[in-house]
């Protein structure tokens, strides 16, 4: 290098003067895009001694989290007697577990579960099923909370012929029949076995309660072909309760229904038989889950302020709650999700827990988005989460929209209890109308006269048999003359109703009842069966009809 040329460092000393030992009196701050190019440029030119880029990962490595186990438990602050109950053998567990009031067993089964003492609950369990203080929706509430815990329970209560279950737990059938559901994907042969031993208890559900358990089902069972063996068994079940055609039209229904909400959940997101998600084409976001806390009440005059606490998440002393656990995801902003309200979402760990033991398994939760706001949503969980879910990171699928299966549910839950109230045609959808479906057969038309030039065989019947119905459905792929028929049924009825009688066309478009009134008015000029100002075109905005 030639002696006259500077050197950078020189030429850097030049620009900026030695700055070394110099007090700061004064700080400049740039804020740049990072869509400004060339303010970019110009920022590293200026500076091109100091570091102006970092960048960072877009997500980073998942949290480690730990399980809690027994080796961090301080047993001299546990209440009295729980050292000895999840230390000793069964045998001792089972003598100090015998008369223990209920309150007491509540508070170990709690314990056992938040350190995944699994082993243990069973016998805690079997000490609650033989107390004398025994508090039924206690027992829902845990079987709930771990629903394998109900093969215990059954394998006890369960009467041999006919088998059902005998009191006072036949008053919590529902929540046993979940908790069955619940185990479907870790263990499907006795799940489903479970469910045909229950028959009898299935088919003393509710229309509401069944319909309930259906969607359960639907949301919580991931295999494709395991979803579909379940809702099947479920709905054999209720054969024995099928005395008319109403209650029948209403399985059937529903049982469509439940089909078709789980396939749009595995389209969604694809499962193998176990219940664990696929790979997915789309990636899924990283979320990061907390319990909900309810916003205090605004204190009155005169009244002091109550710090609120977590609702549906940590179970009171007394015993769990068998309601569905609410828990908000945090959703960073950069990431969006599909996700949106009344989407069903399945939420699994991001990664795998320090020291993982043998008996540990990748717990996935099925859930559903009640509140949607940015940068979270509140999601109502079916499955109870892990104790360590709040310290866990977790990786959010969306399986799709419930909006509309579960206002088809509901609509065949009104229209099943409410009947006519619900629907002035129910006998007509049920079938319970004897001698609805036809007229009198006097009344038959004949397809071979003039007009009807032009009409395949397919088109007569539909148009004769929708003529003589009282409800009928034409069904067709585009372009085969479906408003064809309609008008020429319009016609039909226009021709032969009295006078004083009138007809309403109805369509889910502007443009398809335009498209039938032209078409029936050339007809009707042709014909003058009516005249023009008897057709009145109605339309909640005037500006979309063009007729």
């Amino acid at each position: 290098m030639s002696s006259k040329q500077a050197s950078p460092y020189k030429r850097f000393l030049k620009s900026h003067k030695r700055i070394n030992k110099t007090p700061v009196v004064a700080v400049e701050i740039h804020v740049v895009s990072n869509q400004d190019r060339v303010a970019q440029q110009i920022f590293d030119l200026r500076l091109d001694r100091v570091p102006t880029e970092e960048k960072l990962r877009s997500i980073n490595q998942a949290i480690p989290y730990s399980l809690n186990t027994l080796d961090f438990v301080k047993w001299k602050e546990e209440e009295p007697g729980y050292e000895e109950i999840f230390t000793k053998s069964r045998e001792a567990v089972q003598t100090a577990l015998h008369g223990a009031p209920f309150t007491k067993l509540n508070g170990l089964m709690d314990f056992a579960l938040i350190h995944h003492e699994v082993e243990r609950s069973f016998w805690i369990l079997e000490a609650m099923l033989s107390s004398p203080e025994i508090v039924i929706w206690n027992i829902a509430g845990w079987i709930l909370r771990y629903p394998h815990l109900v093969f215990k329970l059954l394998k006890i209560h369960l009467g041999p012929n006919p088998s059902c279950l005998s009191a006072p737990f036949d008053a919590i059938r529902q929540p046993i029949i979940d908790a069955v559901v619940l185990s479907v994907n870790d263990a499907p042969y006795a799940a489903l076995f479970a469910l045909e031993k229950l028959a009898f208890d299935i088919a003393e559900l509710s229309f509401s309660q069944y319909t309930a358990v259906l969607w359960t089902a639907s949301m919580v069972v991931r295999g494709r072909q395991t979803v579909q063996e379940t809702l099947i068994v479920l709905h054999e079940q209720r054969k024995r309760v099928e005395s008319n055609p109403d209650i029948e039209h209403a399985h059937r229904q529903a049982l469509q229904i439940a089909l078709e909400r789980a396939e749009d959940a595995f389209e969604s997101c694809p499962c193998d038989e176990q219940g664990r998600p696929s790979r997915q084409r789309n990636p899924p976001i990283r979320v990061r889950l907390h319990p909900k806390v309810p916003k205090p009440p605004k204190p009155t005059a005169g009244s002091a302020e109550v710090e609120a606490a977590p609702t549906n998440t940590v179970e009171e002393p007394s015993g769990p709650s068998p309601d569905m656990v609410l828990v908000v995801a945090d959703i960073r902003v950069d990431k969006p999700s599909t996700a949106r309200l009344h989407s069903h979402v399945r939420l699994g760990p991001a990664s795998r827990p320090e020291k993982q033991t043998m008996l540990w398994r990748r717990e996935i939760m099925d859930g559903i988005i009640k509140v949607s706001f940015r940068g979270e949503v509140e999601i109502e969980l079916f499955h109870h989460p892990p104790p360590e879910y709040a310290k866990m990171e977790w990786s959010l699928y969306d399986c799709g929209s419930t909006a509309t299966t579960r206002a088809m549910m509901d609509a065949i839950k009104r229209l099943y209890n409410e009947k006519f109230e619900a629907c002035a045609f129910n006998n007509l959808l049920t079938g319970t109308d004897e001698g609805a479906s036809t007229q009198e057969e006097s009344e038959d038309i004949s397809t071979d006269g003039p007009g009807w030039e032009g009409f395949n065989d397919s088109q007569k019947q539909a148009i004769k048999t929708s003529f003589l119905s009282n409800l009928s459905l034409i069904w067709g792929p585009p372009g085969t003359g479906k408003t064809t028929v309609i008008v020429k049924i319009l016609e039909l009825l226009v021709r032969q109703l009295d006078e004083d009688s009138q007809i309403l066309m109805t369509a889910s478009t502007h443009n398809a009842v335009d498209n039938v009134l032209e078409r029936f008015a050339q007809k009707n000029s042709a014909g003058q069966w009516i005249p023009d100002d008897a057709m009145v075109r109605a339309a909640t905005d005037h500006n979309k009809a063009s007729t």
